[in-house]
Formats: structure tokens, sequence, C-alpha cells
């Protein structure tokens, strides 16, 4: 549990009275009047408390309390100003948010578990419209796997479209589960040479399930692709080889 570190006078005030500027010695950009940066070396402030990163509740709610009432937050950086260790707040603040954590921890389960039933929801209708020939265990084998909560994992990221994602949870339920990937990469084979050698037998089992419809679209996805990778590559050949013209016309003259 975070405590109170008290702070030599003369030190805690050169270190509370810093002005808010646009770049900091971290190099960090920093606008908002109530919000500084330091190291975990800088001395606490008088009745402060270090809140380490964690629990997304607590630093959000501390950071929002902290700045309502009109007081520093301290964004807390290790000694080399490199990584974000957590904040500084006063200690009545983070006693209140905890109370608050503690109060409303019941219902804020209750709407997670909601949310995320929601969500697995949609996923399996998406998964069962994309793949309507695929085995109803399969189905429930790639949403454990690919939409596991906190796993990191393309069906929880948010930045991939929901159709892609689908696809993309599948082939990789297929690769691991009914190809020799696995066996490749423990025997040594590289990531993307065992991916290169499976991908046929991944290609037709995943439009085995898709159908027909789903069949194509999948062809014409994969086509767009590598024609927008071929692109990039012949761009990236002509700007080396415009480069490489002029660095021999230098070299003449």
């Amino acid at each position: 549990m975070p405590t109170t570190v008290p702070a030599a006078s003369n030190a805690a005030e050169n270190f509370t009275s810093r002005e808010p500027s646009r770049h900091t010695k971290l190099g960090i950009h920093n606008i908002d009047l109530f919000e500084r940066t330091c190291v975990e070396g800088d001395p606490m402030p008088t009745d402060y408390v270090f809140v380490p990163k964690g629990d997304v509740y607590i630093t959000r709610h501390c950071k929002s309390q902290t700045k309502n009432s009109k007081r520093n937050l301290y964004i807390v950086y290790d000694n080399r100003g490199k990584r974000s260790l957590g904040i500084r707040v006063p200690a009545d603040t983070y006693l209140n948010v905890v109370e608050q954590a503690a109060e409303t921890a019941d219902s804020r389960a209750t709407a997670v578990k909601h949310r995320d039933e929601k969500y697995l929801s949609q996923a399996r209708s998406l998964l069962r419209a994309q793949f309507p020939d695929m085995p109803a265990s399969v189905t429930e084998k790639v949403l454990q796997h690919a939409y596991m909560k906190g796993s990191g994992r393309v069906g929880r990221k948010r930045t991939v479209k929901d159709e892609r994602k689908i696809r993309l949870a599948v082939e990789a339920h297929i690769r691991h589960a009914h190809t020799e990937y696995k066996d490749m990469l423990e025997a040594g084979v590289d990531r993307q040479t065992a991916r290169d050698r499976v991908w046929d037998s991944v290609q037709d089992l995943r439009d085995k399930w898709g159908g027909s419809d789903n069949k194509l679209k999948a062809r014409s996805t994969e086509r767009g692709v590598k024609k927008a990778r071929a692109t990039g590559l012949k761009s990236a050949a002509a700007t080396r080889s415009r480069r490489e013209v002029l660095v021999n016309l230098r070299r003449r003259t």
C-alpha cells in the first residue's frame, strides 16, 4: 500500500513550484495546468502518496479528482525518464478513491461481465454468419482462444475490423489445431517459414467452413493484400534505385 514520504522543506518547495511546460526534462509534452512529470528519485511532496500503475479505476479516478480539486498531479517515471511507473496524488484523494472502489466493486464487476457476454455473443453471431459450416464445438474453441480477455489476441484488438478479426481468429485456430505448425516450431523452424508451409492447408479448411460466398470474399481480400504489398515493394525498390543513381552521379562529379 502506498505511503506518504515526507520531503525536506526546500526540496519539496522547489519540486512543487515547477511551472508546467510543453517540454519537460524528460522530453514529454505537457500542457495540463495541474499535471507535472517527475522521476522516482525526486522528493515526495508533503501529504502526497505514490500510486503504482495497475488498477485502471484507481488511477483514473485519482487523476480526475486531483485535478478537479485544483491540486498538482505528478506522473512518475523511472530515473532515466523512460518508463512510466505510476502517479503521485494527495493522500486524502487516494484514500477517498480506494473507498469508492470498494463500494462499487460488485456493480462494476457485474457491468464488466455483462459487457463481455454481449461482446462474445456478437462475435459468435459473426462467426456463424461468416463460417456457416464450422462445427459448433470449433466455434466455441475459437471464441475461448482468440477472444480471451486480457490475452492481447486478435479477437480483443479494437483496431481490427470485425470481419477481418473473425477470419484471422479462424485461421489462427486452424494453424494451431489442424496443421503441423506447432510441431514445426518445436523442431526449430522459424515462425514465418512454418506459417508459409501450412498456409495452403489453413486456406482449404477455412474455405470449407466458410462456404462458396465467403470463399470468394476471402480470396479477394488476400489478392488485395498481396497487391498492396507488391505495390509497396515496387515503390521501395524505385526509391532505392533513384537514390543509387544520385549517389553515382555525385561520385562522378
